[in-house]
């Protein structure tokens, strides 16, 4: 059982996989060549064989997979995807998640991210700009948190229970 980051450059990839089956949430068509030469041959090693396409904008519930909005909980860990600014309003309470997806160079501050998440790893995708992602690496070493960069053919799999 485990999450897969994919590296592809001005796209976005996510591989929730539980045995044989998996829900990979995405902006590509199975068709597209990006897809085919990136995806999935990794599918294919992972052999997975009942897949369920979403697009980053669809809701799904699984036995091992809840999506609402851009709050994911995989078996057990949680993900906010942040691919949009986050409102600086102030807050009563810190919302917990084990991990910070930003996706798409969103107008935010790392002030604003530790005023507004309990988390401990950021995951960079590698269609943020590079400011975007310097801003984010300093941060990280600012604040203690862990960040994993997907870019230079960098992927990511984070393991659950």
């Amino acid at each position: 059982t485990n999450a897969t980051f994919f590296n592809l450059k001005k796209h976005t990839a996510i591989l929730f996989k539980q045995g044989n089956r998996g829900v990979l949430l995405t902006d590509l068509a199975d068709t597209d060549k990006s897809y085919r030469y990136a995806v999935q041959p990794c599918l294919d090693s992972m052999q997975v064989n009942q897949l369920t396409l979403m697009p980053f904008t669809g809701d799904i519930s699984t036995d091992y997979l809840l999506k609402k909005e851009n709050l994911v909980r995989f078996i057990d860990k949680d993900m906010l995807i942040i691919d949009h600014p986050v409102f600086d309003d102030p807050v009563s309470s810190k919302l917990q998640a084990a991990y910070l997806f930003i996706s798409g160079s969103p107008h935010i501050s790392m002030e604003m991210l530790n005023d507004h998440f309990n988390y401990t790893t950021l995951i960079a995708d590698a269609n943020n700009s590079d400011k975007m992602i310097a801003l984010l690496k300093a941060g990280a070493n600012k604040y203690g948190k862990k960040i994993n960069v997907l870019k230079h053919n960098k992927s990511l799999i984070i393991q659950s229970n």
